[in-house]
C-alpha cells in the first residue's frame, strides 16, 4: 500500500505507518485503477466503500429532467468521495463519479466503522475525526455552490463563482479546475452563453482570461 502517499492526505492526517496500516486493514481497503470514462459509482446504484483518489481525476456529475449533464464536484489527488452514501446505509446514490482520466484509487469499506472492534484499532478515532471534518467541509462547499446557482443572471453566477476561487488563493488572477464545457455545466448554464457573456465581461475591462487563467479587474 502506498503509505507515503496517504501520509499526505486529508482522510489520514496524523497518523503514523502502522495506524495508517491498522486502519486499512480493519476497513479492508484496496487499490482499484480505472480507465479514462469509465464510471466508478453510477447513480441509483448502492455503495459500502468510498474512495480516495491517489491520482488522476474525477467528476461527480448528475444529470437533469432534460438530460443535461452538471458537473457537481471536480475530485483531485488525495480528496474522498461517496462516502456520505456509503456511511448512509441503503442510500441510493444521486449522482455518478465518472474518472476522467486514468485513475487509481483506494476503496475503503466504512462498514466496520460501526463495529465495536474498530475502537480498539491503533489511529482509529483519528481517522474518523478527520472523516467528520471532511463531510463538514464539504457541506459548505455545497454551500458556496448554492450560492452561485441561486444568483439571478449569469453574469452574477460567473462572478460570484470566479471571486470565490480568488478570495481561496488571495490572487486577482488564479487558475480555475474547469475548462468551458465544464464551467457551464458546474454553473448549470448553456455553454455559448457563458462564451458570450465571459467575452462581455472582458469586452467591459471586469476581468481577463486566457483558457482556464483569469484575472479580475
Amino acid at each position: 500500500m502506498k503509505i507515503d502517499i496517504l501520509k499526505t492526505t486529508p482522510i489520514f492526517k496524523g497518523l503514523d505507518e502502522n495506524e495508517i496500516e491498522s486502519v486499512l486493514k480493519s476497513l479492508k481497503s484496496r487499490l482499484v485503477k480505472y480507465s479514462k470514462d469509465e464510471v466508478i459509482f453510477e447513480t441509483g446504484s448502492v455503495i459500502k466503500e468510498m474512495a480516495l483518489l491517489l491520482s488522476g481525476s474525477i467528476h461527480i456529475t448528475k444529470l437533469d429532467y432534460l438530460g443535461n449533464l452538471n458537473i457537481i464536484a471536480v475530485i483531485k489527488p488525495g480528496d474522498l468521495f461517496g462516502e456520505s452514501y456509503a456511511i448512509s446505509i441503503g442510500e441510493k446514490l444521486g449522482v455518478t463519479a465518472l474518472s476522467e482520466t486514468d485513475s487509481e484509487l483506494l476503496m475503503i469499506d466504512v462498514s466496520s466503522i460501526y463495529s465495536e472492534k474498530s475502537l480498539g484499532v491503533p489511529g482509529f478515532t483519528k481517522f474518523s475525526m478527520n472523516l467528520m471534518n471532511i463531510l463538514a467541509h464539504k457541506n459548505i462547499i455545497m454551500s458556496k455552490k448554492l450560492d452561485h446557482l441561486t444568483k439571478r443572471s449569469l453574469r452574477e453566477k460567473i462572478m460570484s463563482y470566479l471571486s470565490e476561487i480568488s478570495i481561496k488563493e488571495n490572487s486577482l488572477q488564479f487558475k480555475i479546475p474547469l475548462n468551458r464545457q465544464q464551467m457551464a455545466d458546474y454553473l448549470c448554464v448553456d455553454r455559448s452563453a457563458l462564451s458570450r457573456e465571459l467575452m462581455k465581461l472582458k469586452a467591459e475591462g471586469n476581468l481577463d482570461y486566457h483558457k482556464n487563467i483569469f484575472t479580475l479587474k
